[in-house]
């Protein structure tokens, strides 16, 4: 089954697309994965497939592409280091690189909140920020270590560098003396096999006393370690020797930090590899402006402005198609090169983009079906090697076709029965279409038989289809219409091309007259057609235009509704403030008096205390305006002191109590406030009513006290041996905190004394 999908996709181009998403993919193990998928005909597999590709779309547009890089062979090095081998420096370079990924895949979708469809991939990235920190200060490259890598090694290489020194220091002093520089083939020092030496000349390769550790090819120089740095060269080799046991040392540490975390370390990397190849098809998306389409699996398809996706989008043009729910074969008509094959091509490339878990480039709401097996005959099937026609070799397709097809097939025919007699050709189509109409197979075929036209009129489930064609340019528009029969549009291209009309005359006698009626219908109802079409344009023009104007006005409503809750946010933000400068304000008075309390030995003192009670104590109080006041305002032709009037700054009812002054401003009296406003702000009261209007007495309250309140600390004030000025602060600051407390029973202890207090 498999085979067969992938057999059959090489007709369509299908490893093209794949090719191209391969190349977007950033890991060599990515774009394996990516070459080797495989069309699932499960639908639930696709679905799920689908979800994580739109998931990771929808980030993408939102956040870019993440910035990974490319990383292979982590299952093998998890696995050798889990049986105790020496990673290399490239391998741990490898694992730095993963875990670098990892942390960089992790903030990524982190940024995005909570996503569900690709969580698990994520949460499967293994972070170890402390291995990956030290492999990159201790790995330079795949074959340096850093001195930094341990204290031993600094130590080591300092020694290695400090005799390296001295001995290139006595070359020197060699290459620069006039009694040995006449020996020397080249003033300069130079190395064999890791070891400083200078060229000597073979004559006189016994002036300078050493080792010769080499000798030219021509045999006219010789490599030389003279004498006197050959002790310190074999020092410095020995030194090399413990500073390769001490990286080997530091290897193996690291090796065992990989290996105590190897396990967690492959699972992160498939998720990287699945995060890699979704990226890759998302990004292909994204380039396409594709959509990820519904499934089923029904074998119904509904492309909506689909494009093909090997074309450039400048030039394709977009098709309408579906298949699967009212007809189950569609045949498609109408001129060469007119686009009846690019939309075979189309529906069963979408379809298998989809299958492989891609959006496809059509609209919203496009659906696809999947399907056991995608059956193709297009294109030339001529074999020089097996003496096959075209024709040939189409029937011999189409015979492998209708053994494998069944009712889980989508099935595209291009031309069928083109290449041999038109009679012949016909009638063996229409079989073909029937036998694959018995097995329930979902067919689009491509033609040019003007029976197959009749046929699919004529037969239930069986559909007509075009591709349409200017008759005034001669020159097809790659639209397909569904529903309409193509013409073949030979005499009417003819006569545009200089035919005479007598010519073009005996040509329509030469015609069957069924044939004739039948063209001519065509041609009138492809006329209602146009029609319709052009009042279809104008209405949809209109419903854009519509709902421009409502999403227009739309947004203003929602603007305006903001801007009022802001404002109302704001107010709230005032009151709040006002409440939290008021409770300031009677704090401060609070603490003003209890100093007062304090250092009350004069009768200024208390003076002052009741000047301040006086001055700072308000009660904002407005008078509530009746539920009818609005209809009851007239504009306000005189002031007068002493007249009610309406303030539309406060929202309520106050009374003037001074004359205008020349800015046109007036004090008022509003509740127990006093300020000064614009007397545009104010209005009259009808007919005088509420100026008129008496206020009410407040009856007084009177306060019960029952037997059961008794006396607490709380609620109980001594007064006795007080004097008048002490006991009256301590009164009220007694009665504030009762009124503050919400206490209804009092008692006050004044005893009797010269009856003052009393």
């Amino acid at each position: 089954m498999k085979n067969d999908i992938m057999r059959y996709s090489e007709r369509l181009e299908f490893e093209k697309i794949i090719d191209f998403v391969s190349e977007i993919a950033v890991s060599k193990d990515a774009k394996d994965k990516i070459k080797g998928i495989i069309p699932s005909p499960e639908r639930d597999n696709v679905e799920n497939e689908l979800r994580l590709t739109g998931a990771v779309f929808d980030m993408i547009q939102k956040g870019g592409y993440p910035g990974i890089s490319s990383v292979t062979d982590i299952p093998n090095i998890a696995v050798r280091s889990r049986k105790s081998g020496m990673l290399s420096m490239g391998e741990l370079l490898k694992v730095r690189i993963m875990l670098r990924n990892s942390e960089t895949l992790q903030k990524w979708y982190c940024s995005f909140g909570e996503r569900p469809e690709v969580g698990h991939l994520f949460e499967n990235l293994y972070l170890d920020k402390s291995l990956e920190r030290d492999i990159a200060d201790s790995i330079l490259s795949e074959e340096e270590i850093s001195d930094n890598a341990s204290r031993e090694l600094a130590s080591v290489r300092s020694k290695i560098s400090k005799m390296e020194s001295s001995i290139r220091d006595k070359l020197n002093d060699i290459i620069r003396s006039g009694e040995t520089n006449k020996y020397l083939s080249d003033s300069v020092v130079t190395m064999r096999g890791g070891r400083m030496v200078v060229p000597v000349k073979a004559e006189h390769r016994n002036a300078i006393k050493g080792l010769i550790l080499d000798v030219s090819q021509s045999g006219s120089t010789f490599f030389v370690e003279p004498e006197a740095v050959v002790e310190t060269n074999i020092k410095i080799m020995e030194l090399k020797a413990e500073e390769q046991r001490e990286i080997d040392r530091i290897l193996m540490k690291f090796s065992a930090r990989v290996s105590e975390i190897s396990f967690e370390l492959e699972r992160s990397f498939y998720s990287y590899i699945h995060i890699d190849v979704l990226l890759a098809k998302a990004e292909y998306a994204f380039l396409t402006r594709s959509v990820v389409p519904k499934v089923n699996s029904d074998g119904v398809i509904k492309l909506r402005k689909a494009r093909h996706p090997l074309i450039p989008e400048e030039t394709v043009v977009p098709i309408d198609i579906e298949i699967g729910e009212d007809y189950d074969r569609l045949i498609v008509t109408g001129p060469n090169t007119g686009g009846k094959t690019v939309s075979l091509k189309t529906v069963g490339l979408l379809t298998l983009m989809a299958m492989s878990g891609m959006m496809i480039l059509a609209e919203e709401e496009s659906e696809i079906s999947v399907f056991e097996n995608i059956l193709v005959d297009i294109g030339d099937e001529q074999s020089i090697e097996q003496s096959l026609s075209t024709f040939s070799g189409h029937i011999k397709n189409i015979a492998e076709i209708l053994n494998i097809a069944n009712d889980k097939s989508l099935v595209l025919l291009d031309e069928l029965g083109a290449g041999t007699d038109p009679a012949e050709g016909a009638a063996l189509a229409v079989e073909i279409l029937e036998r694959l109409g018995e097995k329930k197979s979902k067919v689009i075929a491509t033609t040019h038989y003007g029976e197959l036209k009749i046929y699919a009129a004529e037969t239930e489930r069986v559909e007509n289809a075009s591709s349409e064609f200017d008759v005034k340019t001669l020159k097809p528009t790659y639209r397909l219409i569904v529903g309409m029969p193509g013409r073949s549009n030979a005499l009417v291209i003819a006569k545009r091309l200089g035919f005479d009309d007598r010519l073009i005359e005996s040509a329509r006698g030469n015609m069957d007259k069924g044939r004739m009626q039948y063209e001519a219908a065509i041609e009138k109802v492809e006329k209602l057609k146009d029609e319709l079409n052009r009042k279809k344009n104008v209405a949809e023009r209109e419903i854009k235009k519509a709902k421009e104007a409502y999403n227009k006005a739309k947004t203003e409503s929602d603007m305006m509704v903001e801007e009022s809750k802001k404002e109302y946010d704001r107010a709230v933000y005032r009151s709040k403030q006002l409440m939290l400068d008021v409770e300031a304000t009677a704090e401060r008075l609070m603490s003003e008096l209890r100093d007062i309390k304090n250092n009350a030995e004069s009768e200024a003192a208390l003076r002052r205390t009741r000047d301040i009670l006086k001055k700072d104590h308000f009660d904002v109080k407005f008078d509530k305006p009746d539920d009818d006041i609005s209809d009851d305002l007239l504009p306000l032709n005189k002031i007068s002191i002493g007249d009610k009037v309406f303030s539309t700054e406060l929202s309520s009812v106050c009374e003037i109590i001074s004359d205008v002054d020349e800015g046109g401003s007036v004090e008022i009296l509003a509740g127990s406030i006093k300020m000064r406003v614009d007397c545009d702000s104010l209005r009259q009261l009808k007919n005088g009513e509420k100026k008129n209007k008496k206020p009410q007495a407040i009856p007084k309250k009177h306060r019960t006290v029952t037997a059961n309140v008794g006396r607490r600390s709380g609620n109980e004030l001594n007064l006795i041996g007080k004097r008048l000025d002490e006991a009256m602060i301590e009164l009220e600051l007694f009665l504030d905190s009762a009124i503050l407390g919400n206490q209804n029973t009092l008692y006050i202890i004044h005893g009797k004394g010269t009856g003052v207090l009393r």
